[in-house]
């Protein structure tokens, strides 16, 4: 295959299609399916749909978790029930007085907002790039900046 586009087969004799890009001097991997599922013109077809992404300064397998992610999410859930999930799911994995740091921050950042009540699905783009520019500011998380989003 080419222009980065591979077949990589297990030793359990699984074969996943594959592409390997540089992205900010470090090679990286993008999984687009397993073949016989992804026939070589579907992947050609998804390894320059990411090559368009890449080409606009983004990670298009960060993108592709973020997207795939994001489908996951019940339109029908406010921002505030969603925000409360995410914080049960990940609290246990820090100390009790990050836990608190992070919680405080999302009441006064992004909680105290009249729109909490919203579709998690219904927030603008600029809401969403404002909103976690000012967590990634207050709680120091040295998240890369998407160049993308005029907001940060």
């Amino acid at each position: 295959m080419a222009g980065g586009l591979y077949l990589q087969v297990t030793p359990s004799g699984g074969k996943h299609c594959r592409w390997r890009y540089e992205i900010e001097g470090k090679e990286k991997t993008y999984t687009i399916g397993s073949y016989p599922d992804v026939r070589l013109p579907e992947a050609q077809s998804e390894r320059d749909e990411a090559r368009k992404v890449l080409q606009a300064g983004r990670d298009p397998a960060k993108e592709k978790k973020l997207l795939k992610t994001i489908s996951k999410v019940d339109p029908t859930q406010t921002f505030i029930e969603t925000a409360r999930d995410w914080f049960a799911q990940r609290k246990d994995l820090w100390t009790e007085r990050h836990a608190a740091d992070v919680w405080r921050s999302l009441e006064r950042d992004v909680l105290t907002s009249n729109r909490c009540e919203t579709s998690a699905t219904g927030y603008p783009r600029s809401v969403i790039c404002a909103t976690a520019s000012r967590l990634n500011s207050s709680l120091k998380l040295g998240f890369p900046i998407n160049a993308s989003c005029p907001h940060f």
